[in-house]
């Protein structure tokens, strides 16, 4: 890179970025909304401390978000801005600060950049001994079976009074959904405000409770005596660990600053944590948006980001906010604006949601001409047809690596993914989770499946692979002759290499590639390593295989199909993600699959509800569980659905500010007439938003 070159590339920063950037009060949480940089803004403002600071260095600060691709590409990115902005000092002639920034940058790889868990462990692991928690501690609680300890407490619970309202298989089930749910929110042990047992209600819940509470307690013993912690346990330990008046002094002393990415997505643990090391006296320093809290069934709840900025008023008045939205075109920007500044209702009651509106920056581009519509004369397949035909992005075609199909769940991804394939449009999907049911995959469960047995009719399944079709297409040479030699192979070579002759001598990938199935020919990649790792082997039987492959399909595992690789991206994909997997990027133009999709379906309503707050617990069964109505229960369910509620507008939300020219809503009902009666759906709020009557 020449020093001449470097003004190309110069990050140009709004007003608003740069009083955020220059702000040197603490703590301080950001509200950041979609697309307005807070990622770059974030990453400029650890810049400028260091190029400022000359006691700073990123040995003193700590950099978490909260997974770890979005770490990887904080240290990509950091390392850059670094490097660069050291050449740009070495071409001013400011040679110390461009040698201090350079040696920065080499830094970049072992410095706390990481997620929340991976920094806690690394505190668990030097001082963990203070509360006497092992630093050798392992995070793996596979070798713990819950559900059978569940089962022997309820079993032993009911041995001595039996729960005639609740059979026992069902108390077993509902005590396993409420510890999964918990877990999630960290949540452990609860209180049992209801001791008067005088009601048959009553005493069920104090049951529960009771139940509940001592699995818990086992499952902790157990963790205890084999040296285990959960994710959430190690940030509850780190929390725990930080009163230590020993620990306190020295972490305030290694640690200068921290900064946590994505803050909206914190959970209760999280939280206390923060407030713990804001308490240190650390310059803590947050970004987040709240209308992009979509993580409620993982235990995130947006009360910990609201209280959080509650909390932190106590200390300053402070508060900066990024609303420039630099992703989107304006007329995109305008139609979601208009969507969300809306009263949005449920049921006749207004959604909860911040309605402040994306602002549009100056320096904007024309954007293109009606950019956003509803398509329900069009399944997903055709609208990309159409949008190839009859669009175009700044008078340039368009190609189906600038399309992105958003889904709510992975049924959907997995359905919409089946159908792309079967068109023959090239399709990446992130986030499905049937690798097992894969075409590619199943067809190579029949090769084994014939190895092993060398049946007739597992012969004839051969001649529906893809495989068979490649090796006639491309005129391998005697099919039966074929079989033979992969028997024969199979006697003496490990079940990956079994996978690479099958592939290798029918031409396979040749094959997927000329027909555009660039994920097929990853996955089939995905399953050879599978193979070899498999039991923990380097030699793993074709029969061994089999089995493991069989059960893998027959229980309907669920595993992520394998990303495309790099090379076969650029010759064009169209991306299907789910909306969760979707958070933080963006894409020339966005499909929202299945708007019209209701948004409840009483058939996955919990049995049995807890709700923890304040100390105090609540809990209700529903009627299809004790045969008779539980107020409390309609009490705690209107409180999960109004949180329900809330989430799917932020989920919309999220799906809406992915799209940078174009954003297009797919429905499978007709909306001809916008006046007819539609069922509680996104659609139905896109359209009472009267966006398209304007």
């Amino acid at each position: 890179m020449k020093y001449t070159d470097l003004n190309n590339n110069e990050v140009l920063l709004t007003n608003a970025q740069l009083e955020v950037i220059k702000n040197d009060t603490y703590p301080l949480y950001i509200t950041a909304q979609a697309g307005t940089g807070k990622t770059e803004t974030l990453i400029q403002k650890v810049l400028y401390i260091l190029e400022h600071d000359n006691n700073a260095s990123l040995k003193n600060m700590v950099i978490i978000s909260f997974t770890n691709k979005a770490t990887d590409e904080l240290k990509q990115r950091i390392f850059y801005s670094l490097y660069r902005k050291s050449l740009l000092y070495y071409r001013d002639g400011k040679i110390g600060t461009a040698n201090r920034l350079k040696n920065e940058a080499y830094m970049v790889n072992i410095s706390n950049i990481s997620t929340i868990h991976v920094f806690c462990e690394s505190l668990l692991r030097e001082y963990g001994i203070h509360i006497n928690c092992s630093p050798t501690y392992k995070t793996s609680l596979s070798s713990i079976k819950v559900n059978d300890i569940i089962s022997n407490i309820v079993r032993q619970a009911y041995s001595k009074e039996n729960v005639q309202e609740i059979p026992e298989i069902t108390m077993i089930s509902l005590i396993s959904k409420i510890l999964e749910y918990n877990n999630n929110c960290g949540i452990y042990t609860v209180n049992n405000i209801y001791r008067n047992t005088q009601t048959p209600l009553g005493k069920l819940r104090s049951k529960f409770i009771d139940i509940y509470n001592e699995v818990v307690l086992e499952l902790e013993n157990t963790k205890l005596s084999r040296n285990l912690l959960s994710l959430n346990d190690s940030i509850i330990k780190t929390t725990e660990l930080l009163k230590n008046e020993y620990v306190r002094e020295k972490v305030k002393s290694k640690y200068k600053y921290i900064f946590i990415d994505e803050y909206q997505d914190t959970n209760t643990p999280q939280y206390n944590l923060t407030k713990e090391l804001i308490d240190i006296g650390i310059n803590v320093f947050l970004v987040g948006d709240e209308k992009q809290a979509i993580y409620e069934f993982r235990g995130s709840g947006i009360e910990n980001s609201k209280q959080m900025h509650k909390y932190i008023s106590k200390f300053n008045n402070v508060q900066l906010s990024l609303n420039e939205n630099f992703r989107s075109d304006p007329n995109v920007i305008k139609a979601i604006n208009h969507i969300f500044t809306s009263n949005i209702k449920f049921y006749n009651k207004l959604v909860g949601f911040d309605k402040s509106p994306l602002s549009i920056p100056n320096c904007k581009e024309i954007s293109e001409d009606n950019p956003v519509w509803i398509d329900s004369k069009n399944n997903i397949i055709d609208i990309i047809k159409k949008i190839k035909k009859e669009k175009t992005i700044r008078c340039n075609p368009i190609s189906y690596s600038d399309i992105a199909i958003l889904c709510r769940n992975n049924y959907m991804i997995d359905s919409i993914g089946e159908a792309c394939k079967s068109a023959g449009i090239p399709v990446e999907i992130i986030g499905g989770r049937s690798f097992y049911k894969t075409k590619e995959v199943i067809d190579i469960y029949k090769f084994f499946n014939y190895i092993i047995y060398k049946r007739d009719e597992y012969k004839k399944e051969l001649y529906l692979t893809d495989a068979y079709n490649s090796f006639i297409n491309y005129d391998c040479g005697n099919f039966d002759e074929f079989l033979n030699s992969l028997c024969e192979n199979s006697k003496n070579n490990s079940a990956n290499d079994v996978i690479d002759y099958i592939i290798n001598n029918t031409m396979l990938e040749q094959y997927y590639m000329n027909n555009n199935s660039y994920q097929a020919i990853s996955n089939l990649s995905k399953l050879s390593a599978i193979a070899n790792n498999t039991l923990n082997t380097n030699f793993t039987s074709a029969l061994n295989f089999l089995d493991f492959i069989a059960r893998k399909i027959n229980h309907e595992a669920e595993e992520d199909e394998a990303p495309i690789s790099e090379n076969n991206r650029k010759k064009g994909v169209v991306s299907l993600y789910t909306i969760h997997k979707s958070k933080g990027l963006s894409f020339p133009i966005v499909i929202i699959a299945n708007t019209d999709k209701a948004l409840l379906n009483p058939k996955k309503f919990p049995k049995v509800i807890m709700e923890c707050k304040d100390g105090k617990t609540a809990v209700g069964f529903s009627e299809t569980i004790i045969g008779k109505e539980d107020i409390q229960y309609k009490k705690l369910l209107d409180m999960r659905i109004s949180k329900l509620i809330e989430e799917e507008l932020r989920l919309l939300y999220v799906a809406c500010t992915r799209a940078k020219h174009m954003l297009v809503f797919s429905s499978n009902t007709s909306i001809d007439k916008y006046g007819q009666q539609l069922p509680d759906s996104w659609l139905k709020w896109i359209i009472e938003s009267g966006y398209f009557n304007t």
